[in-house]
């Protein structure tokens, strides 16, 4: 995206400077030119505070040169500056324009350590959401579909192409109830499946069903499918495969947990109920202590809970489970089975993210990653665990590094080189007010946390988060700030390392097993290809998130991708459409391209 510069070095009092933080009006988030006007840089104002703390922090020339490769010389200098400053501290971006002046070489220095390429970037868009939302998917269109926080019967389009001008649509017709507080999931076919809802509590439309689709005329259409088996507000939406859906969870109109699941059928237009095996309901019943249950597709056709969710709603402690299916390609029937436990069991509100799924691997084993959490009467956490195996072991949790604060009403997106940005959330747990304005990127591979640029606003109760196809990531809503109906993009640090791959011509359609063609221009640096599952969030939940690793080979002006493996009904990549991204040698990502895996 394009960035305006404000003329000249602008002064900015930083009164928080000397904890490396300050407060940051709207106008701030624009990059800055510093002077002197022949060698002006463009630098944004995060990078301007990072490198000011730093500078501030040190204590002399040696650890200045130690902490950013700096000559001695240099270091010495910017202290020397520093020293003639009032209360021997840079306060301001003059102050950062007179370093830049003393020595030209310091910033491309300092910006590589501090600036986007490191640290990725935050802007908030010049324009609001109309009205709140609660409900955020992205289509196979480019668009992003945003459901209300009410009871109204809207629904409204974005385009995200144009982060300067705003582009809002709506659709051709509305659906005839309300869905907020409904689960969601894509279908093959590219339409999006919405159970249940009603509106700010359970009703009678919470036994409805709706489809959306987004190729009708006039911006889409909404249509009503057959009434569920039974009636559920906040419930999880599980993409299976073979053109079904898993229905879970979810309250009735007494507000008690729904034990039984339900099974939607793209091709007979119907629903089922789960049975246990030889027809034992029980074994195939939860007591669903978490609505909007965080829910996940195994590679195997497991279906694990994590007990990360939306709500702590019945007061119950119900251990993670894997369900199993009977016959995986007629899923009627099956049974949950406990999971080793968790460490740390209270996980409401917290988020759960299948991590990417590995190319060319002998077996398919499951890795799903728990970011915060926490007990709504308590606190926040800040522990990871990651529900994996290797070899022939049984997958149990395992946990990993913490994260940098305890996050409550967290979110974590998949990005397609494969880490996770983890953002948001409050600090001090349920009905807390210390919003998380901190982003980190979590690499699964090395299990490290790498802090990020800041977010401008903080994002608690009903925040609203997508991958987009450029790469980057939108967020918007939450409770916890005035401010929830501005819009973010961040720009995550392979945005920043050089040009990005293009792809040109390719199939719309793909199949498993089978190899496509793939035409770029840059086909000698092109190193991996992935397929990532367009989201579909709400309420600290998301099913449809996956990343699936591509095998590909190197041609003259193409490469060659081979389909996701596995058997039918393939739950390691289910029919339907998928962002292409190649990325080249630096993991920068091209522009995604949307392809239907059939």
């Amino acid at each position: 995206m394009s960035h305006s510069t404000l003329p000249g070095a602008l002064v900015l009092s930083l009164a928080l400077v000397s904890q490396g933080l300050a407060a940051r009006p709207a106008a701030q988030r624009s990059p800055i030119e510093l002077a002197p006007p022949a060698r002006r840089t463009p630098i944004d104002a995060g990078t301007a505070r990072r490198v000011l703390a730093l500078f501030n922090r040190v204590p002399d020339g040696e650890e200045l040169t130690a902490a950013t490769g700096l000559d001695e010389a240099s270091a010495s200098a910017i202290l020397r500056l520093r020293a003639r400053r009032s209360g021997a501290r840079f306060a301001t971006f003059e102050d950062l324009a007179d370093v830049w002046a003393l020595d030209p070489r310091v910033f491309p220095t300092v910006y590589g350590l501090l600036g986007p390429p490191r640290m990725g970037l935050w802007d908030t868009l010049p324009y609001p959401l109309p009205y709140h939302c609660a409900h955020s998917i992205l289509l196979h269109t480019g668009l992003v579909l945003f459901l209300p926080e009410s009871d109204m019967l809207m629904s409204l389009l974005w385009d995200p192409s144009d982060l300067v001008q705003p582009r809002f649509l709506v659709p051709a017709n509305e659906p005839e109830a309300s869905l907020f507080c409904s689960g969601h999931a894509q279908l093959s076919d590219g339409r999006v499946f919405f159970a249940g809802g009603g509106g700010r509590g359970p009703a009678p439309d919470s036994m409805r069903a709706f489809a959306f689709d987004p190729d009708a005329p006039d911006n889409g259409s909404w249509s009503e499918l057959p009434l569920m088996r039974l009636l559920r507000w906040y419930p999880s939406v599980v993409a299976l495969g073979g053109g079904k859906l898993l229905i879970a969870s979810g309250v009735n109109l007494d507000h008690r947990p729904v034990a039984p699941m339900e099974v939607y059928d793209e091709a007979t237009n119907q629903f089922t109920l789960v049975e246990g095996p030889s027809g034992d309901p029980s074994v195939s019943y939860l007591s669903w202590d978490e609505t909007y249950p965080g829910l996940h597709l195994l590679p195997t056709g497991q279906i694990l809970f994590t007990r990360a969710g939306s709500g702590d709603d019945n007061d119950r402690d119900t251990p993670t489970q894997v369900f199993t299916w009977t016959d995986v390609l007629h899923p009627t029937a099956g049974r949950w089975v406990p999971t080793p436990p968790l460490a740390f069991s209270d996980r409401t509100k917290g988020f759960s993210v299948q991590l990417p799924i590995r190319a060319g691997a002998r077996r398919l084993l499951p890795r799903v990653a728990v970011f915060g959490g926490g007990d709504p009467d308590v606190a926040a956490r800040s522990t990871v665990e990651v529900f994996e195996g290797e070899g022939e072991a049984r997958p149990a949790w395992v946990r990993k590094p913490d994260m940098a604060e305890p996050r409550f009403h967290c979110m974590a997106v998949l990005l397609p080189d494969g880490q996770v940005l983890v953002m948001g959330g409050l600090r001090d747990g349920g009905g807390g007010t210390q919003g998380s304005h901190s982003t980190e990127l979590y690499d699964p591979t090395s299990s490290t946390f790498a802090r990020q640029d800041d977010v401008q606003w903080a994002r608690g109760y009903h925040p609203l988060c997508a991958l987009l196809p450029s790469g980057q990531v939108m967020i918007a809503g939450g409770r916890e700030d005035e401010h929830e109906l501005t819009l973010e993009v961040f720009s995550p640090p392979y945005l920043f390392r050089g040009p990005r791959p293009r792809i040109g011509s390719l199939p719309a359609a793909i199949s498993h097993e089978r190899s496509f063609d793939v035409e770029t221009p840059d086909a000698e640096r092109v190193e991996r290809a992935v397929l990532v599952r367009p989201m579909a969030f709400t309420h600290n939940t998301d099913t449809e998130q996956r990343v699936v690793e591509l095998l590909l080979n190197r041609g003259v002006g193409r490469v060659t991708i081979k389909g996701p493996g596995g058997t039918p009904p393939y739950p390691n990549a289910p029919a339907g459409y998928y962002m292409l991204f190649l990325l080249d040698t630096d993991g920068v990502p091209s522009v995604a391209r949307f392809v239907r895996l059939e």
